[in-house]
């Protein structure tokens, strides 16, 4: 289902769509100024029909289960825009057909904030496991690790300034350039 909605004269618009998996993108549109929206329900599996094909094929082989719900804002502004995107992942799992990568019941919760400093944007992320294990072999890695990074991308350059993981049996490492 796909309901669009938009008022000429304001420059806001708004969207609805629902996908046969019962997946929900519900999004807005202000005065073409400020966007905003939430994703409920979409599985991880749907994620791969918007991909391009040879990355799309990739995942696929890894058989990726789970849902992602969240939320996502961008507002224009005199000195620049403002992006936040931040959401959780829920009982995902993955699995390689020789069975030497699998993950199972993963949970994560992540954000990714950026301001707009000219043509420079300078952005905060985070990466929270917070549930499940995997096995990447030849390590098995149970949830609890914390990745927090920090920079700034400009054309087609992604600078890391700081970046901080932490977990159990490892305490806090950190990097900085």
């Amino acid at each position: 289902r796909f309901d669009f909605e938009a008022r000429l004269d304001s420059g806001d618009a708004r969207l609805q769509l629902r996908t046969a998996a019962g997946a929900r993108l519900d999004a807005r549109l202000r005065g073409g100024e400020a966007l905003a929206g939430t994703v409920a329900g979409l599985s991880l599996s749907e994620v791969l029909d918007w991909l391009p094909s040879p990355q799309a094929a990739q995942l696929a082989a890894y058989k990726p289960t789970g849902t992602l719900a969240g939320r996502f804002e961008w507002t224009a502004g005199a000195g620049g825009g403002h992006a936040v995107i931040e959401g959780q992942v829920d009982e995902a799992g993955f699995s390689s057909a020789d069975g030497l990568q699998a993950g199972e019941h993963l949970g994560a919760a992540f954000r990714l904030e950026a301001r707009a400093a000219g043509t420079r944007w300078e952005w905060h992320s985070y990466f929270d496991w917070q549930r499940g294990a995997a096995f990447i072999d030849p390590l098995y890695v149970e949830a609890g690790p914390r990745l927090e990074a920090e920079g700034s991308v400009d054309g087609a350059t992604l600078q890391v300034r700081s970046a901080h993981l932490q977990a159990e049996g490892l305490g806090r490492l950190a990097a900085s350039a």
